[in-house]
């Protein structure tokens, strides 16, 4: 078993969804702090749960053209009532980006079962090489990708929100990078993931380095 067993497994189809592709990326800042590390460290083989429509994964993708990423996300969610209600502020316009497509026309290609998933696919088919859409829920996924012999460098997460996933990858990939979005998210309730983070950096040894909603997990020099 082996990272192209896993591409075969989850590959793109034959022909590209009939999706004008678009940028989207629900950004809360300071995922420059992921492209350093992707950089100076040399990082070829990445995970990223949580993939919504590919903004992200572009963003690493364009960082280094020997990463690859694998894209883990059910992508079943339809999206269109949140974009026909909010426009393009929601999440952030100036992170919706949809040159030669009309909002209207936009929010109609995101309607129907399967648009989700077919609009990633067209989103990121000029990294289709480099990119797997694995379309599985997470933590079950890591374990999966960890059965095919696959050994992910650096493991980015944005859908987990409890820590379920920061205790997979350590148990699977302890020496991997573990990194992730909502450091900021929902104040109001506490910071929720950043609980989790700290919680799982305390019990097993980890600083943390935040850069506005993005947090990065560094072993302790003992």
């Amino acid at each position: 078993m082996s990272l192209a067993d896993l591409q075969q497994r989850y590959s793109f189809p034959e022909h590209r969804p009939d999706k004008v592709p678009f940028y989207w990326c629900l950004e809360s800042g300071g995922k420059q702090l992921v492209k350093d590390v992707i950089r100076e460290r040399g990082i070829k083989l990445m995970v990223e749960v949580g993939v919504f429509f590919g903004g992200s994964a572009l963003q690493w993708l364009e960082t280094s053209p020997d990463l690859t990423v694998i894209g883990v996300d059910f992508w079943v969610t339809n999206w269109a009532p949140y974009l026909r209600v909010t426009g393009d502020s929601y999440a952030g316009g100036k992170h919706l980006k949809h040159e030669g497509i009309s909002r209207e026309a936009l929010v109609s290609q995101l309607e129907g079962s399967g648009s989700t998933y077919e609009c990633v696919l067209s989103n990121l088919w000029d990294y289709m090489d480099r990119f797997v859409p694995m379309c599985a829920a997470s933590p079950a996924a890591l374990y999966e990708i960890a059965g095919f012999d696959v050994t992910p460098e650096l493991v980015y997460i944005d859908s987990d929100k409890h820590g379920d996933d920061l205790e997979a990858c350590h148990e699977l990939w302890p020496d991997c990078v573990i990194c992730g979005d909502d450091w900021t998210w929902k104040p109001a309730e506490g910071y929720p993931v950043r609980k989790a983070v700290t919680a799982f950096a305390e019990k097993h040894g980890f600083e943390i380095k935040s850069m506005y909603g993005t947090w990065l997990l560094e072993k302790k020099n003992v």
